[in-house]
């Protein structure tokens, strides 16, 4: 029982994070889509890391990483993409918020049937 809720909330917090990567916004068999996303992502992950490096710089760095890692293997329905020029200047903001929540959601939740366990 304890497995299959700790197997659910995982799977809930990996489709929750998926949906949060403004680069999955092309078909699955779009490979030129794909490239141009990649290539993109990889800009800002590039830019990222010239930063001066602080705890909070690598995780979102991080974050861009796994976000652009994501974007030739994901197989599900792209992403509506905003539009507006205030929401695209908050919304990565907002998106590495909602991950962080996620990644400590996941921890919390891993802790807690750790625990369960013994």
């Amino acid at each position: 029982m304890k497995s299959v809720i700790f197997s659910s909330a995982l799977l809930l917090l990996v489709g929750l994070s998926k949906a949060a990567n403004p680069y999955l916004v092309c078909k699955s068999d779009d490979y030129s889509c794909k490239q141009e996303q990649s290539s993109k992502c990889q800009q800002a992950a590039n830019e990222c890391w010239q930063r001066p490096y602080s705890e909070s710089v690598q995780q979102e760095c991080n974050a861009i990483n796994s976000q652009c890692s994501e974007i030739w293997s994901y197989t599900g329905n792209p992403v509506q993409v905003v539009t507006s020029t205030t929401a695209a200047k908050t919304l990565p903001n907002l998106l590495l918020l909602l991950l962080r929540l996620f990644q400590s959601l996941q921890l919390l939740l891993l802790r807690l049937f750790q625990n369960l366990q013994l």
